[in-house]
Parts: C-alpha cells; sequence; structure tokens
C-alpha cells in the first residue's frame, strides 16, 4: 500500500481539462479513497454559486470490455457500502453518505444528499457535508491502518 505522502503527490499532480487542480476541501477523501484502492475518476468540494451544493467523488474504474467494466464497478460498489455501513454503525452523521448511480457501466458518486437541481445552496449545510467528507476520511485512514 502506498504512503499518504505518496498518494498526496499523486492527487496534488491531478489536473481537469481546464488545468484546474483538485479543489482543496475534497482532497483528504480522495487521498483516502484511493489509499483503499478505489479508482477515483472527478470530485468536486461542492460550490454554493455555482455547481452541485454538495461534494462529492466519482469512482470508477479503469474502461475496460462492457460486461467485465460494469463488474469491476459493481465489486467497488460493494466494497464501498461496506465502508459506508461501518462508518455509520461509528458515527453519528447529520448527513449520512450515499453512492449515486452514473452512466450504465455501474460507476457511482459519494455524496451525502441526493441530487436535487431545485435545491437552494446553503453554505452552512455545505460546511457540515464537507465535514462529513472528512470525517469519512479519517474512518478510512483508522481502517487502513489497523488493517497494516
Amino acid at each position: 500500500m502506498q504512503s499518504y505522502e505518496e498518494v498526496a503527490r499523486e492527487v496534488d499532480g491531478i489536473v481537469d481539462s481546464m488545468g484546474e487542480h483538485i479543489d482543496g476541501n475534497i482532497k483528504k477523501i480522495v487521498i483516502a479513497l484511493r489509499m483503499a484502492g478505489f479508482p477515483t475518476s472527478s470530485s468536486c468540494e461542492g460550490h454554493t454559486n455555482w455547481g452541485l451544493p454538495y461534494p462529492w467523488v466519482e469512482v470508477y474504474a479503469l474502461e475496460q470490455e462492457g460486461v467485465a467494466w460494469k463488474k469491476t464497478n459493481n465489486l467497488e460498489r460493494k466494497k464501498m457500502q461496506s465502508f459506508i455501513e461501518d462508518f455509520n454503525k461509528s458515527h453519528k452523521a447529520n448527513h449520512h453518505l450515499l453512492l449515486q448511480n452514473i452512466g450504465i457501466f455501474g460507476a457511482f458518486r459519494l455524496q451525502n444528499v441526493t441530487w436535487d437541481q431545485n435545491a437552494e445552496a446553503d453554505l452552512d449545510k455545505l460546511l457540515d457535508y464537507q465535514k462529513e467528507m472528512d470525517s469519512f476520511a479519517e474512518f478510512i485512514f483508522q481502517k487502513l491502518e489497523a488493517n497494516n
């Protein structure tokens, strides 16, 4: 398993098609997920003035043949769901984490709420959502450390 520092350096080097780096308030969970072996493909810390008003991380396995790709993504989803269930047992959450389907090949987004295009952006909620993602990241770090 790669160290936190190695994965953090990789994550710091990721840029999107517009040359933007990963948002600072989502970086911790991206690092945790990658350390746990999840193939993250995109993320956002959430915004109150544009985009979605909550943080999310997309998990999408590297492209494969159709059925194999869906199978790989479904395995990742089961693994993530197990992490979430364990987290929820030990953590009182204001906004439970959930997995939102993406596309036809089984990819998904880790997020705090179900997408609602009419939801009003609220800074206090966004900060709560980000805090919940950070708590989940810490949970993953602790779980990984306990397994080593």
